[in-house]
């Protein structure tokens, strides 16, 4: 046995372990130490036993951690803010204002204070304010968005099925505003009958199709209801007038050409090409919709066009066809019935021509040998077509998105000699990337947590900020009188921009008007004191003031029909109210 197997058989079994920690005598003069207080060393020497506090072993509650990472992601947070708007601050002040074109004062108002009030605001406040709240054992009740939960989502609809109006949507802030304030002056619940916004009540325009697609010998195509060569020309025209920088709705080389051989022959044209022919009708009746301005029937302008073409409409998880084409289809016909408020027919279109956008990866760079470019340019221009009618429609629905930013790599159309085209396109998918934004955080999971909510609409107001950064440069809104008029598309990204802003400051609008009608629970009132909060409120308000004065602008020139698919702007009203 050698020496060492013998020490250990020899070894006590009450041997001394080494101790996870040794006070600093012991330490110091490396000896064992006990780890007791004090330990056998020190105390037989009658020496002071010191251990280091910062090694030493502490127990604190899990909530007390959370609320130490909140404030520090709170105090960073604001660090950053502060570090970025003096760098904007520094590149302003190198911009020589004379080469920049006035801007709306209100509009450019309204853009500051996003900025400086996205930097301001935090869940805590300032760290002067958070140390106070401690103190004074506030910060218990942090504020949430009373919008971002389901409770008054789902309602009965006349027919007996349960409509599901999600949580950023108008029907829903409009039923829980119409409700608590009728039933704080009246005394008692509105009536269900009054509060039918979606489904198959309260439509403005009444299509008069139930879906049934069996044609009779009165639904076969009617070549003599069609309009004139020459009136139909006016009518494609118009299309492109009012929808040609927003949306791409048809190719128009092929389309023409297409259109000259129709009128060749209607009849025999439309046999051999059904699916043109129902794209035809689709344009026709955008065209009609766009040029008559007024009407007393319920029927919208158009119904006949669109109806004969969606009865003629194949079914396309079987029909063989262009693709790219068959999107288009399902594009006009999608924003057709939102603009006739039919929002939840119109979404399910748009997700089904997504999704075969999808299958074909529309989605994707489509960098391959395989592909030829003018396919690989219809298909990006139609696919972000698709993604901003899905992104618009699913904030009106307040639903999930169909697709993640995440996953999207089509890489955007050219435009050769037209810059402003592409800018244009740019700047409205990004206002639409941030309304998913919000549909996704202030009205999700970040606006059900304690102390996210606020948070996540500081996060939702950069992104604003640095959009209408970009806007204000490109399409900016003149403010010189001899300048009243205001191009459609300017007005449609400066529409959007405050429509941003309403949706993520909206739930403390509802919260204000909570305290208001005395509902708003008493640990959330410091809430309402808080400088942040007000101006936040008070952003919310003067864009519903822009967007009625550019609606009323549009209206003078005629630009605002009966047909502009503003159904979000109506809700405005209420904020004014």
């Amino acid at each position: 046995m050698s020496s060492s197997t013998r020490a250990n058989a020899t070894r006590p079994n009450n041997a001394r372990k080494r101790v996870p920690k040794a006070c600093v005598r012991c330490r110091d003069q490396k000896i064992r130490c006990s780890g007791s207080q004090p330990c056998q060393q020190c105390d037989k020497r009658g020496s002071v036993c010191q251990f280091d506090d910062e090694s030493r072993k502490v127990v604190v509650s899990r909530g007390y951690i959370n609320r130490l990472q909140e404030r520090l992601a709170a105090l960073e947070s604001k660090s950053e803010e502060h570090s970025l708007l003096e760098a904007t601050a520094g590149r302003s002040r190198s911009i020589d204002l004379s080469d920049r074109m006035p801007i709306s004062t209100e509009s450019k108002g309204i853009s500051e204070q996003v900025i400086k009030t996205s930097a301001s605001i935090s869940p805590y406040g300032t760290a002067e304010a958070q140390d106070q709240r401690q103190l004074n054992g506030e910060g218990k009740a942090p504020l949430t968005n009373p919008l971002a939960f389901h409770t008054y989502d789902f309602v009965p609809s006349v027919t007996g099925h349960i409509l599901f109006m999600g949580t950023s949507s108008n029907w829903s802030f409009n039923k829980r505003v119409l409700t608590m304030t009728h039933e704080r002056v009246k005394g008692r619940p509105l009536s269900m009958h009054n509060l039918h916004f979606a489904g198959t009540e309260g439509k403005v325009f009444d299509l008069r199709w139930d879906g049934t697609r069996k044609l009779t010998a009165q639904d076969a195509p009617d070549m003599s209801a069609l309009p004139t060569k020459d009136f139909a020309l006016y009518l494609i025209n118009s299309v492109k007038f009012h929808c040609g920088w927003l949306y791409s709705l048809f190719d128009e080389d092929i389309f023409m050409e297409r259109f000259r051989l129709f009128h060749e022959n209607p009849t025999e044209y439309s046999r051999a090409e059904p699916l043109w022919f129902v794209h035809y009708l689709l344009v026709l009746a955008f065209g009609k919709a766009f040029v008559v301005q007024s009407t007393k029937s319920r029927r919208p302008p158009g119904g006949d066009f669109f109806i004969q073409a969606m009865k003629l409409m194949p079914d396309f998880n079987f029909f063989d066809c262009d693709i790219i084409e068959e999107m288009q289809v399902l594009c006009c016909a999608a924003l057709y019935l939102q603009s006739v408020d039919h929002i939840q027919q119109a979404y399910r279109l748009v997700c089904s021509a997504l999704r075969h956008g999808l299958e074909h990866g529309m989605h994707t760079e489509m960098q391959s040998d395989a592909l030829d470019a003018a396919y690989v340019q219809r298909s990006r221009h139609v696919f972000w077509t698709l993604y901003v009618l899905e992104r618009h429609l699913i904030s009106l629905l307040g639903l999930p998105l169909s697709i993640a930013d995440e996953m999207i790599s089509a890489r955007f159309p050219e435009f050769p000699g037209q810059p402003q085209k592409l800018e244009a396109l740019k700047i409205h998918v990004d206002f639409c990337r941030v309304l998913a934004k919000i549909n996704q955080t202030v009205y999700g999971l970040e606006g059900k947590l304690d102390s996210r909510y606020l948070g996540a609409t500081q996060s939702v107001l950069k992104s604003i900020a640095t959009v209408t950064e970009r806007l204000n440069k490109s399409f900016e809104i003149q403010a010189s009188e001899g300048m009243a008029g205001i191009s459609r598309i300017s007005a449609h990204l400066h529409l959007m921009q405050h429509q941003c802003i309403i949706l993520t400051t909206r739930p403390l609008l509802y919260t204000f008007l909570l305290s208001r009608l005395g509902h708003l629970e008493v640990a959330l009132m410091h809430w309402l004191q808080s400088e942040s909060v007000k101006g936040l409120v008070q952003m919310c308000t003067e864009s519903a003031q822009q967007i009625l004065r550019i609606l009323s602008s549009l209206s003078e020139q005629g630009l605002l029909g009966q047909f502009s698919g503003t159904s979000f702007y109506l809700s405005v009203l209420l904020i004014l109210g």
